[in-house]
């Protein structure tokens, strides 16, 4: 505690109370209403000797404690270097820049000017300087809301507000106290000098001078470090975007075979002498190289706007093989999902739904799961279970979670917007960090550190980051094809069909039957109408469906 009040203990402690109680400033026993804890530690650290006022030594004291958390002295030798003069020593510009804000406190609070600032001083300038915030405050408040309820048809990208009137001119020159609070938007890079300007028409207008102030504003671009600083952000979002946008791909693809289905298109195809599996490459080839399209947009679009973070590098290359896989991925699942639907409409709005749903709510899921057992400081921080010299049987912090990853993480990735939304959220993350730490540090660190050190690679293809995904990727492509031209071979196939419904062949019998007794005419010689159906074993096969002969 500032006074030296800490919890009392013993029977001297107690009765030294009272006298520490004594030491403590009026204005911290009640004497300065509405004083913060801030005013009171502030008071502590600086009245050093507790006897109710602050010398000038005191408050330089204070001073050097609180330079250099500032780093005021480098930053003006910074500004004297950007304006071309010499260099100076920059324990001369803290001396200075101490003597300056020492002045400048003992001028603003010594009211008596008897060199030591009283607590009845420093009571005072706190309660002004309260007054006068909540009293912008409540300004800000209640202007803000005036602007948010108003109906008018003007803009609302700021506003003035005019709080005195004009100064007299017998005010003395350091009166610089503010007469007008000007209210801006700044999303808008335009309201501030726009709004300067209308309230010097106005004054103008009220003095009655025929004058006006048109500004003219060209604002300075970005500099390449705020630019840097936004992409950083902008990556993560990226990430979401890209993932959503090209979920509404297997949506199309989907609608086009149930269509074909339905339609009999396929199976036109089919009784026309193409196989199951050419039925189902042209299309697969066909689908691919439509992708190709939006898969090149996507780099492109990058480039163009700026964001090179996911575009350098091996960065890029990893982007590159998450965009080539994910085509065939996609369009393998959207067959295999095809086979659920009868109405192509509903087969694209389902797909779509489930690819959006999967990109984040089955991607959250596994990030939880892996987060809260993620420790930096592990030989294998994205591996917990993974035994080590020190931890035979693992260093997982919830057991539990990382079990659920292991079980739902391949049954999640089996979804393919899931694995292109891990993968690019880890390019991403790579990218950051290369950002933050120099080339090559973090591989001289881990090389410091040996083989006790925390095993983490910094390339975006290493298995914990983009390798996982493109791996799943890689192998959905595939299956996803395989998966699909074996499943409507099996659909189609009368074995199948009897072994997936006992009735399917009863089922034809009995539509064949309903035809008995009718007779095709055959043109012959002599006009004979021989049976098509031996009416004796369509009879018999009444009670045996299939058992009939032609």
């Amino acid at each position: 505690h500032p006074w030296g009040l800490g919890p009392v203990g013993d029977a001297d402690e107690l009765a030294e109370g009272p006298r520490r109680l004594g030491q403590m400033p009026v204005w911290a026993r009640g004497g300065c209403k509405g004083a913060t804890a801030s005013e009171w530690v502030l008071w502590g650290m600086a009245d050093k000797d507790h006897n109710g006022r602050i010398t000038a030594e005191e408050a330089r004291e204070g001073v050097q404690r609180l330079m250099p958390k500032l780093n005021a002295s480098t930053l003006a030798s910074s500004v004297l270097a950007a304006d071309g003069r010499p260099p100076v020593d920059d324990r001369e510009v803290q001396q200075d820049l101490e003597n300056i804000l020492v002045e400048a406190l003992m001028f603003g609070i010594d009211k008596n000017r008897d060199g030591s600032i009283s607590q009845e001083e420093y009571c005072e300038i706190g309660s002004e300087l309260r007054e006068r915030v909540q009293k912008a405050q409540s300004h800000l408040e209640y202007f803000s809301q005036q602007l948010l309820d108003s109906e008018t048809q003007c803009s609302r990208y700021g506003a003035y507000y005019v709080l005195r009137g004009p100064r007299p001119a017998d005010a003395p020159a350091w009166d610089a106290g503010g007469d007008a609070l000007i209210f801006v938007n700044t999303t808008s890079s335009h309201a501030a000098p726009v709004f300067q300007a209308a309230l010097t028409n106005a004054r103008f207008t009220r003095l009655g001078l025929r004058k006006t102030v048109s500004p003219r504003i060209h604002p300075f671009p970005q500099t390449q470090y705020e630019q840097h600083n936004l992409e950083r952000i902008a990556v993560f979002l990226l990430a979401i975007y890209i993932t959503f946008c090209l979920s509404f791909i297997p949506a199309g693809i989907a609608n086009f075979v149930v269509k074909e289905r339905v339609s009999g298109a396929q199976q036109l195809q089919i009784l026309s002498g193409a196989s199951r599996f050419t039925f189902w490459l042209s299309n697969y080839i066909y689908d691919i190289l439509l992708y190709t399209v939006p898969a090149c947009c996507v780099p492109l679009c990058l480039s163009r706007f700026g964001f090179q973070m996911l575009l350098a590098g091996d960065c890029g290359q990893a982007l590159a093989a998450v965009l080539v896989v994910f085509g065939p991925a996609i369009a393998g699942f959207s067959y295999l999902a095809s086979f659920f639907f009868r109405d192509h409409s509903k087969a694209s709005n389902a797909i779509l739904s489930f690819c959006l749903v999967g990109a984040s709510v089955f991607s959250t899921v596994l990030f939880i799961l892996t987060i809260v057992n993620y420790d930096p400081s592990n030989m294998y921080p994205t591996a917990c279970d993974r035994p080590t010299p020190t931890a035979p049987n693992g260093n997982c912090n919830f057991p539990t979670a990382r079990t659920m990853e292991k079980v739902l993480g391949p049954l999640f990735r089996l979804v393919p917007t899931v694995c292109i939304y891990q993968a690019l959220l880890a390019i991403a993350l790579i990218a950051n960090l290369r950002a933050l730490v120099p080339d090559g540090a973090a591989d001289a660190l881990m090389s410091v550190l040996g083989d006790n050190g925390p095993q983490l690679s910094t390339s975006p293809f290493a298995y914990e980051w983009a390798g996982e995904p493109l791996m799943y990727l890689a192998f959905e492509a595939l299956f996803f094809l395989l998966a699909t031209v074996i499943v409507d071979i099996c659909l189609h196939s009368p074995r199948a069909q009897s072994f997936l419904d006992a009735a399917v062949f009863g089922d034809r019998a009995s539509r064949l039957l309903k035809f008995r007794g009718r007779r095709a005419t055959l043109v012959g010689g002599d006009g004979a109408t021989p049976p098509l159906i031996d009416s004796s074993a369509a009879t018999e096969a009444t009670a045996a469906p299939g058992d009939f002969s032609v």
